[in-house]
């Protein structure tokens, strides 16, 4: 799940001043060859449908990868945090992980 560098760069090159800080970068292999999807969870352009934000993030940096770097990325994907979060519910590792450490609160009656 390392990201290359020269993605991570031009992906933070991408996003508008100030959102750079909160965004987080994931390389994840899909299973099909050497594939990757490419994720960013950030707050930038949060007004824009999924759909505007992927392809503004993939016109952005598409001048600057190699067709080898081009043919690694699967799916880019940019979500803002809420959704990401909500992506999280629909994984079942992350999903248990969240079931088993809540405590269950007990109220003093």
């Amino acid at each position: 799940m390392n990201i290359p560098a020269k993605l991570k760069t031009k992906v933070l090159g991408a996003l508008p001043k100030g959102a750079t800080t909160k965004t987080k970068i994931f390389w994840q292999p899909t299973g099909l060859g050497k594939t990757h999807v490419l994720r960013v969870v950030t707050p930038a352009w949060k007004a824009l449908p999924r759909w505007k934000r992927n392809h503004k993030l993939h016109e952005a940096i598409r001048p600057h990868l190699t067709a080898a770097d081009l043919q690694s990325i699967f799916r880019i994907s940019v979500l803002t945090p809420p959704e990401f979060d909500q992506l999280q519910d629909w994984n079942p590792t992350v999903a248990r992980a969240r079931r088993t450490s809540a405590k269950p609160t007990v109220g003093k009656d």
